[in-house]
């Protein structure tokens, strides 16, 4: 599973704009279904005061979800990329790979 993770991971350093169109599909849809929901609504509304002070509606995020280029999700999956891995296990960890292994798979 973790190489698995890796792999994806790294795979986003390269993102086409149909996939990225698919993504962006995909979150919004998901976002306007929670929407008409009126738990999951609530519980947005009350996350985003707690957390800004101020609430955006779904449209904002929805605008916001559309901005967002190749190129964006590139850097940000190399700045993951980069930076210093945690891991954790939990169990039988005989399997688990190695640390200097998982290292090695996140390197782009």
């Amino acid at each position: 599973m973790a190489k698995a993770i890796a792999k994806t991971m790294a795979g986003l350093t390269n993102v086409s704009k149909e996939e990225l169109a698919k993504a962006k599909a995909m979150l919004k849809g998901k976002m306007f279904r929670q929407a008409d929901n009126d738990t999951e609504l609530m519980a947005d509304l009350g996350q985003q005061l707690l957390l800004s002070g101020r609430y955006g509606s779904v449209s904002d995020f929805a605008a916001i979800i559309d901005s967002v280029t190749e190129s964006e999700v590139a850097a940000a999956a190399k700045k993951i990329l980069s930076s210093k891995l945690s891991l954790a296990a939990y169990g039988d960890t005989h399997a688990v790979p190695h640390y200097s292994a998982m290292e090695a798979a996140f390197k782009i």
